[in-house]
């Protein structure tokens, strides 16, 4: 099994089991779970195959995805977590440029209850209970 193929898998059981615990939707013809994905950039093939493994992977399971590239500006990906947060989406997926400058915003998120998941490089953070895994 490729790296992006059990990468994909992985997050694929991680976001449905993160999910199973999301309410207000029960019964039939429900609305998709939504899903953030928040990435660096597209500065090179392996951070765009990153994406479309993602995007692969959330359209495979019905999720609804909603895809921000931050332009490789940390400034730019804290804004589009920030308008995630606002949005009230189900669980934010962040590929974070940089590992710091972080926790404001994932406070945020934590206390409107949307978990975090950390994707490719790990943060450093005083308080990790702030994202729910990372990947």
């Amino acid at each position: 099994m490729k790296r992006t193929d059990a990468t994909k898998l992985l997050l694929c059981v991680l976001v449905a089991t993160l999910l199973s615990g999301c309410g207000g939707n029960e019964g039939a013809g429900t609305k998709a779970p939504v899903i953030a994905f928040v990435q660096t950039g597209a500065d090179n093939y392996w951070r765009n195959a990153n994406t479309v493994s993602v995007k692969e992977a959330a359209a495979e399971h019905g999720y609804d995805l909603r895809f921000a590239e931050g332009q490789s500006k940390q400034e730019n990906q804290i804004k589009a977590l920030s308008s995630f947060i606002n949005q009230g989406v189900d669980v934010i997926i962040l590929a974070p440029l940089v590992e710091t400058g972080w926790d404001n915003v994932l406070e945020m998120a934590k206390r409107r209850g949307i978990p975090v998941i950390i994707l490719d490089r790990q943060i450093k953070t005083k308080d990790e209970s702030l994202y729910v895994t990372y990947i």
